[in-house]
């Protein structure tokens, strides 16, 4: 299993729900360029991962976004999708926070950036505590 990181700032962007829309679609691209077969979308946007799930037509404001999700997801031989909610989610909340600090993007495939990789250590065991 590979693990990707990556920071790109949406800092022109208004509402969380449409940074979080980005974000996905982003992981989704990214991992489909790489040529992976099957993928997990994890997210802390319970909103975003259901209107990525569901079959209906999304008439919100992240329309467009999600509809792009759903395309780029049916070209994937397995997907699974997983809400994580922010307290067993630090490791992005790290690298969000992190990304402040870099200009333009960055992308880690099988590493991240030491304190997320410690963030993410901390999120495991908070969720293997269940």
């Amino acid at each position: 299993m590979a693990m990707l990181s990556k920071i790109k700032d949406f800092n022109c962007v208004a509402d969380v729900t449409t940074v979080e829309a980005k974000a996905c679609l982003q992981a989704v691209s990214v991992i489909e360029e790489l040529g992976f077969r099957n993928l997990t979308v994890e997210r802390d946007s319970l909103t975003v991962i259901k209107k990525s799930q569901f079959l209906e037509v999304d008439k919100s404001s992240i329309a467009v976004i999600i509809q792009e999700i759903k395309k780029r997801c049916r070209r994937f031989e397995n997907i699974t999708y997983s809400f994580a909610g922010r307290l067993a989610n630090q490791a992005a909340h790290v690298l969000a926070e992190e990304g402040k600090n870099w200009a333009e993007t960055r992308v880690w495939l099988d590493e991240a950036l030491q304190i997320t990789e410690l963030a993410a250590e901390r999120d495991k065991r908070f969720l293997s505590q269940d």
